[in-house]
């Protein structure tokens, strides 16, 4: 008797000509692959706009928001009617241990963008230009007199996962999220910073980001759930559209979610 293997099924959603699917600039966790119809991408400014691509069916778009929650780098507009299948990390995790072959599209438009950006680059260096990759006290030098970047635990439910106590940022962005339950697979995991948390959950999975810009340090929020809260101020909660707020010298408090969350640290920037 032959068996066949059951495929995991992924939402679909339908959008009619003209509708946008996502706009540059925000944040999104999903990725999508076209069914039926077509779909334009395009960057925009207030004059003009520069179409990129225009995919069909069987292609994908999207598929960066999956990785680290990340602010669309271009809008998606469909440019007839539309069906297309949503498939988030979430469902992207659970996929690679029941049916990877629902995930060769996917991966593979990964893998392409991965390879666009990499012949970029050896472009930019054949013309001379130099790409290096800096972290920790490398970048740090010369910036602004900032001699460290640390991370000290707060509350007593950090506290007790000993890893928090203290934590030096050594990279840039540097990122904070929610850590997955043992037995769960990560294939993006990017957090260099990954926190245990209690239902309901506080923080999201990927929440914020430690951030030097000429400079200055800030703590930008990543999308989250429950937004950010830097030295009193919310970023990216409810009532407020601000993402980003800079850090003063010394010691700076961040709560991750609202006034009564648990996951609560200081950020310590030490001047030369």
């Amino acid at each position: 008797m032959i068996t066949f293997k059951k495929r995991v099924k992924l939402p679909k959603e339908q959008y009619k000509q003209g509708l946008t699917i996502f706009r540059m600039g925000e944040y999104g966790e999903h990725a999508y692959r076209i069914l039926e119809g077509e779909v334009e991408i395009f960057i925009e400014d207030s004059e003009k706009e520069m179409v990129l691509a225009q995919l069909g069916a069987g292609e994908v778009f999207g598929e960066m928001g999956m990785i680290g929650r990340s602010a669309r780098s271009a809008t998606a507009r469909a440019l007839s009617p539309l069906t297309v299948e949503v498939m988030t990390e979430e469902d992207f995790n659970k996929i690679f241990l029941k049916d990877t072959e629902a995930l060769l599209p996917y991966l593979s438009s990964i893998f392409n963008r991965t390879r666009f950006l990499s012949q970029q680059l050896q472009e930019l260096q054949f013309k001379g230009a130099s790409y290096k990759t800096k972290t920790g006290n490398a970048i740090l030098e010369g910036k602004s007199g900032i001699k460290s970047i640390y991370l000290v635990a707060e509350s007593e439910f950090l506290k007790r996962q000993g890893s928090l106590k203290y934590r030096e940022v050594d990279e840039f962005p540097f990122y904070i999220g929610r850590r997955r339950e043992t037995a769960a697979v990560d294939v993006f995991q990017k957090n260099q910073l990954a926190i245990f948390d209690e239902q309901p959950f506080n923080i999201s999975r990927n929440h914020c980001a430690v951030e030097l810009l000429d400079g200055r340090v800030y703590i930008r929020d990543r999308g989250s759930h429950t937004g950010t809260i830097v030295n009193g101020m919310r970023i990216n909660g409810s009532g407020t559209t601000i993402d980003r707020v800079e850090l003063n010298a010394g010691e700076n408090s961040l709560i991750l979610g609202g006034v009564d969350s648990n996951i609560r640290l200081k950020v310590v920037i030490e001047a030369h």
